[in-house]
């Protein structure tokens, strides 16, 4: 067998082990002694095998809170919000109808931002819908228990737009990918604007609600960005630098 043939019964095997798990994210890594014959990765979500170059996208996952901490940072930069803000003073019907231990005007921003919220969702990671935020309940005091919630970046996405008047995305990309000429990061997909302002696929015109995913999704402060190595690395230099990108500052570093 040549190597041509090797390398092409190697990507044949993985791609066809992908298909049969789901479309999970795959790599295959060739070497012989210390030289890399064969380099090639996916990231799921039923892409092909490719090789790595400067233009590859990479999945950030649970890593995209960074990119929200920076604009929640740029948002308190601006005076749109504070960290310290209730959420209830963005979001009024946040545990209106739970069964709370505690006031929830106690939960902030910076609660949420820290998993500290002290919130329980009545909700399962394979439920097709929307968190109910009238129903989340705080069951500890806010800022006591560290509890990495996925449902509390939910809480965090509907903060960011009514606060701004606009949708999550939108916000992220006119303030911070954009601005800091981070072309090729983003999100998977795009929302049409027709949809409530929750994270959905690309609506099914027949059946738009049905198209809701949860934390492993895209279009969520918790998953979803997809980014260039180039990119990743300029923007922790961003952050490295206390929110200053060309003269102009994007938050401060006593806020950071």
């Amino acid at each position: 067998m040549t190597r041509s043939e090797l390398i092409e019964d190697l990507l044949h095997y993985v791609e066809t082990t992908q298909s049969q798990l789901g479309d999970c994210p795959s790599a295959v890594v060739a070497s012989q002694g210390d030289t890399i014959l064969l380099e090639r990765y996916s990231s799921g979500d039923g892409a092909k095998l490719g090789e790595v170059d400067a233009s590859s996208l990479w999945p950030l996952c649970s890593a995209t809170k960074g990119y929200i901490a920076a604009l929640l940072l740029n948002l308190c930069h601006e005076n749109i919000l504070n960290l310290d803000d209730p959420v209830v003073l963005h979001v009024p019907e946040f545990c209106s109808a739970g069964d709370n231990r505690f006031d929830p005007g106690l939960a902030t921003i910076r609660h949420f931002a820290s998993h500290v919220s002290g919130v329980e969702f009545d909700i399962s990671f394979k439920d097709q819908t929307a968190p109910d935020l009238t129903t989340a309940r705080i069951a500890d005091e806010p800022g006591k228990e560290f509890n990495y919630a996925l449902p509390g970046m939910h809480v965090l996405q509907r903060v960011l737009e009514a606060a701004s008047g606009e949708r999550f995305p939108q916000i992220l990309y006119d303030r911070i990918l954009n601005p800091l000429g981070l072309r090729h990061s983003g999100y998977r997909y795009d929302l049409d604007s027709s949809v409530p302002m929750l994270p959905m696929r690309p609506p099914d015109p027949q059946q738009p609600r049905d198209a809701y995913l949860r934390a492993n999704a895209n279009l969520h402060p918790s998953h979803g960005t997809y980014v260039t190595a180039l990119e990743f690395n300029r923007f922790g230099q961003f952050w490295l630098g206390d929110g200053e990108f060309e003269g102009k500052r994007y938050f401060s570093a006593s806020l950071k």
